[in-house]
């Protein structure tokens, strides 16, 4: 009976020894699985987070943009706004200047001479307005034959 309880205990130990190993082999095998899968995970983290960012950052470039477009739109509107009261100004001035007939007579007069010396022609057509034409009229040879003085 002796050897009988050795080999029921050799097949004991022998049973215990393979059990401890297909443990082990349990352990180890679940340790590689938990380490793949939180590799797996730390991937998919850095993905998600990649692409996430390339996102925000293309959202970010958005909002650059359009703010950039209405600064632009902005200042363009300033600007035309600008260039509108110049020109009501500048009306303003010209109408002032045109009925200032001391000052612009003399200044149309000494235009027209000028480009009458430019042109070379022994011709001329006058197109102006009704009070400047009569105006232009009532001096016109006069003015076609200046004096010295304003001859180039």
């Amino acid at each position: 009976m002796n050897q009988v309880q050795e080999l029921e205990q050799a097949i004991l130990a022998r049973a215990e020894r393979l059990a401890g190993e297909y443990r082990d082999r349990a352990n180890r095998s679940r340790d590689s699985i938990l380490r793949e899968a939180a590799e797996r995970l730390r991937m998919r983290e850095s993905r998600e987070e990649s692409i996430a960012k390339t996102l925000a950052d293309r959202t970010f470039r958005q909002q650059v943009q359009a703010s950039e477009l209405k600064m632009q739109t902005h200042l363009d509107r300033m600007r035309w706004n600008l260039v509108q009261d110049v020109e009501r100004a500048l009306a303003g001035r010209m109408k002032a200047f045109s009925e200032d007939l001391g000052r612009y007579e003399p200044w149309l007069e000494s235009l027209i001479v000028r480009a009458a010396n430019l042109i070379e022609e022994k011709s001329m057509i006058r197109l102006a307005s009704r009070s400047i034409h009569i105006a232009l009229a009532e001096r016109w040879d006069a003015i076609l034959d200046p004096p010295e003085s304003l001859r180039p």
